[in-house]
């Protein structure tokens, strides 16, 4: 018994050593760094370096030591082209030209791409291309424009649009004579890898779909909120299980990072990896920064 009790002992040790090991290599943001919320949904870098936060509360720049607010308007997502800032927000497209500011109503934006420099904004109704004066609506058929659009990927000639009624395949955002529909669940959020596309699902784990659209799929945590290629890894983001790691090219798990053993939430949006290869957390309760690799931790 007093072996077993031990063997306890130094296993609880070593669990704690890894765990301060990971705290040490994360450092943690929150609104008494200057945040003006600690609910952070997107990050972005400009050409310069900097960091742009959507927050709950604005959006904000920062310069690796202070935090700039831009505004305060509740900020869902961002996208940077060519210099300019894209923030979407609950009621349109805030657009910041260095100092030229404008704003385009539209429904909630949910995610703002670049195809050929034209901006395609996603909402919670519909899809959108920015022109000169307004946001357009796109028109694609009944379903798609009156669903929650939660990200699009386009490759090999086709666009892939992420919906809450399922995936679908169009040779065109606007008036498309080719549609498919491919998958019927939640898909939140999409990349590609070599040749295949990954989706990430709400209750089904991540789709693998290769250049034939044959699918393959992978449990993982539910509730993804975003799905990241980083290095030589998938990073799966969760707004209820906080983030797992699989290697590439075997989609096999690597790792969890979460509130039992680096963060204080469970609750994350998204990551994004720096110019510098630092990665950056966005949560429910402020931004983490991972300044270099963790060792491996499971629970």
């Amino acid at each position: 018994m007093k072996i077993v009790r031990k063997l306890k002992i130094i296993i609880i040790f070593l669990l704690l050593i890894k765990i301060q090991a990971q705290e040490n290599n994360i450092q943690h943001f929150t609104i008494d760094h200057e945040l003006s919320s600690n609910v952070i949904n997107d990050i972005s870098q400009d050409k310069i370096g900097y960091l742009w936060i959507a927050t709950n509360n604005g959006l904000l720049k920062f310069d690796g030591i202070k935090f700039y607010e831009i505004n305060t308007l509740k900020t869902n997502c961002l996208t940077i082209n060519k210099n300019i800032v894209y923030a979407g927000l609950d009621n349109g497209l805030f657009v910041k030209n260095n100092s030229k500011e404008l704003f385009y109503d539209s429904k909630k934006v949910i995610k703002i791409k670049v195809f050929n420099n034209t901006i395609i904004v996603a909402t919670e109704q519909g899809i959108y291309k920015l022109t000169e004066n307004y946001l357009q609506p796109l028109k694609i058929n009944t379903e798609i424009d009156f669903s929650i659009i939660n990200d699009i990927l386009f490759t090999n000639n086709f666009y892939y649009v992420a919906t809450n009624k399922g995936l679908w395949k169009l040779n065109k955002l606007n008036h498309p004579n080719k549609i498919d529909k491919i998958i019927t669940t939640n898909i939140s959020s999409l990349i590609k890898f070599n040749t295949k596309i990954i989706a990430a699902s709400t209750n089904d784990g991540l789709y693998i779909l290769d250049k034939d659209l044959k699918i393959n799929n992978i449990k993982t945590s539910n509730n993804s909120t975003s799905v990241k290629k980083i290095d030589n890894e998938i990073w799966l983001s969760s707004s209820l299980n906080g983030i797992e790691i699989y290697s590439l090219p075997s989609f096999t798990f690597k790792q969890k990072i979460n509130k039992y053993n680096s963060l204080k939430t469970n609750a994350v949006f998204t990551v994004f990896n720096d110019k510098q290869n630092t990665k950056w957390i966005a949560s429910n309760n402020g931004l983490y920064q991972i300044k270099k690799s963790i060792q491996k931790v499971y629970f």
